[in-house]
């Protein structure tokens, strides 16, 4: 008797994602990863742009110049720098209006104490009384080249999904780079509530491999002591490129929260809210 080969088709099981289990775990591998792959440029970049900043350099990858948009965001950080100063009476500052670092004060994440210095917005973004929109557009530019630079560096461990509150009635917008977050009560909890009343949930179903940056701990301080904690103790927050991406919208549902929101006062209060979740299947676009 003749003998049939048999194929056995070889099934791989990914492993799902659980946060509670897997995010300090993953924090800490991800972490390292970017600590080796990414340039101090590009870690400041990664952190600066997490704000209003994304909403103007998405503005630029579109080519829309928004002057009002940069001058009024210039004119509020020079504002909010220029009150920081008054309230910060142990630090120096040098002769450009820049505080000087002092790495000798011990900090600490959690219980675990370092000796870095937590990243400045104003200085990374050089925000001084003489510059101009012109030179904080150049700058900005800086910004966004670094971000699109650092993105294909680091892909995604797991199969997950991102989730991120918009305002209605915007829904993903498939040329923007789009901070969102790992664990959907943070991304609820740390939303700025304007007073609207509904909002819209986008559910990203990523896939393991995919290009995404982490808002680990090297994002938001330096390491030149190399004494900063390993993980990602201070955000759930994940920065992606959607224009690498093919978007396909798989569902549609709504569910009520008696959640609390974060007001622009930093007031926490619970609100009564419908959530209209958009959910979305994603593809790489193929080169």
């Amino acid at each position: 008797m003749g003998q049939e080969d048999e194929k056995k088709e070889q099934v791989n099981i990914k492993r799902v994602f659980d946060f509670e289990s897997d995010f300090d775990t993953l924090g800490v591998e991800m972490d390292k990863l970017q600590r080796r792959k990414l340039s101090k440029e590009e870690t400041d970049s990664i952190f600066v742009i997490n704000g209003k900043i994304i909403n103007i350099v998405n503005n630029l990858r579109k080519g829309e110049m928004n002057e009002k948009q940069i001058v009024t965001t210039l004119q509020t950080l020079k504002s909010e720098f220029n009150k920081d100063r008054l309230y910060i009476n142990e630090e120096a500052f040098d002769i450009f209006g820049n505080i000087t670092d002092d790495s000798r004060k011990s900090r600490y994440i959690g219980s675990r104490s370092h000796r870095e210095n937590e990243k400045s917005k104003y200085k990374i973004l050089n925000i001084n009384k003489d510059i101009d929109e012109f030179d904080f557009t150049e700058k900005l530019q800086s910004i966004r080249s670094y971000v699109e630079g650092a993105v294909p560096k680091v892909q995604s461990k797991f199969d997950m999904p991102l989730y991120k509150l918009v305002e209605i009635p915007n829904v993903l917008n498939e040329t923007d780079l789009l901070v969102a977050n790992i664990n959907v009560e943070n991304e609820l909890k740390n939303y700025e509530d304007k007073g609207e009343g509904a909002l819209n949930l986008l559910k990203i179903n990523f896939k393991e491999e995919m290009p995404l940056l982490y808002y680990s701990n090297i994002i938001y301080y330096d390491n030149t002591n190399q004494t900063l904690p390993e993980g990602m103790d201070l955000s759930t927050q994940v920065l992606i490129d959607c224009e690498k991406f093919k978007f396909t919208l798989t569902n549609k549902n709504k569910f009520r929260t008696n959640n609390y929101f974060r007001e622009s006062n930093n007031l926490i209060l619970p609100k009564s809210k419908d959530i209209f979740v958009y959910e979305y299947d994603v593809e790489l676009k193929k080169l």
